[in-house]
């Protein structure tokens, strides 16, 4: 089943409201590129009790919904971990962790072969990565 976010963001002042109201237009063009991304909305806000027609310009949210995929285990942590290192990525330690090195080290990976580099280490990947060193 998929997990559904709620993001409500709070803007106060003339700028950053007109910054707001241009990220509505623009971060279409980003969140459509988002590869994990399996539906999102922009949302405005209506002041008052309930559904109003008059917006609240200091209030805005992205509903969004991502894939919910199988937890990693250890051992494919750590042998994605092992795979990327012996293929010439580092990822600063072989602990399990999948942390800020990894997902580097994993981005370095991904560009290097052609695809997304968004550091994303998915069970899927995992095994793949770990069916490539012997």
């Amino acid at each position: 089943m998929p997990t559904a976010t709620l993001s409500l963001f709070r803007f106060q002042g003339t700028l950053p409201r007109l910054w707001v109201l241009g990220q509505m237009a623009l971060a279409r063009l980003a969140l459509r590129r988002e590869p994990h991304l399996m539906f999102w909305k922009l949302c405005g806000s209506g002041t008052g009790e309930g559904f109003t027609p008059k917006p609240n310009w200091g209030v805005w949210a992205i509903v969004a919904a991502w894939p919910d995929d199988a937890p990693l285990s250890r051992e494919q942590r750590i042998g994605a971990q092992r795979a990327l290192t012996a293929l010439g990525f580092d990822t600063r330690g072989i602990d399990g962790v999948v942390g800020a090195n990894t997902r580097a080290a994993l981005r370095r990976w991904q560009t290097v072969e052609g695809r997304t580099p968004d550091g994303y280490l998915s069970a899927t990947l995992a095994d793949e990565l770990i069916t490539l060193v012997p």
